[in-house]
């Protein structure tokens, strides 16, 4: 017998990280380059929420991209929302970052009648998680200080519970006898391979 230990993940307090929208300009529906940098020190980083000023009625599809913009690292289309402009919208999100490093956070598309996407200056960095998560930039074709449609980001670590300790007792294999080839010491039994 040996001891195992096991444990739940569990999703530490949500923080909020990023700029509040302050604006009333607009990017109307102009999607696919903008959004906000980030970096986190930390594995398994929830995004849960964005805060997001629009208009009209519809879906976003948000995705976490590599610096460059070119590979999609995780992807979320969030349900329809509606927006009444220069009021930002919390829109839930089920973003998983899985490992440390630097990422944007893309608004790659909007499906409906969104429109008048808002974004205003930031002042970056912004900070969270106690330093392990932080936005460093808005994102417009590239680094920029226009926090561009994404705010109030809702971010959470995913913390490991308490270890319990589970024993595991392991039997050793059944005798077997076979029939076909018959017992002996040049018998061989592979992995994948049956004996009758």
């Amino acid at each position: 017998s040996t001891n195992f230990y096991v444990a739940n993940t569990l999703p530490g307090p949500t923080n909020f990280v990023g700029a509040t929208y302050t604006g009333t300009s607009n990017n109307g529906s102009n999607v696919g380059a903008q959004g906000i940098a980030f970096t986190t020190t930390q594995s398994n980083i929830s995004i849960t929420s964005v805060d997001i000023p629009f208009t009209g009625t519809g879906s976003f599809n948000i995705q976490i991209k590599d610096v460059t913009n070119t590979t999609v690292i995780a992807n979320f289309t969030t349900a329809s929302v509606t927006g009444s402009g220069t009021i930002p919208v919390t829109v839930p999100l089920n973003l998983t970052v899985v490992n440390p490093g630097s990422y944007l956070l893309i608004v790659n598309a909007v499906l409906g009648s969104i429109g008048s996407l808002g974004y205003s200056t930031g002042f970056f960095p912004y900070s969270g998680l106690a330093g392990t998560f932080n936005v460093t930039s808005g994102y417009w074709f590239g680094p920029t200080t226009d926090n561009m449609y994404l705010f109030n980001i809702g971010v959470n670590d995913n913390c490991e519970g308490l270890r319990t300790a589970v024993l595991a007792t392991i039997n050793p294999p059944p005798v077997f006898t076979s029939l076909t080839p018959p017992a002996g010491p040049s018998r061989t039994i592979c992995g994948g391979s049956t004996v009758n």
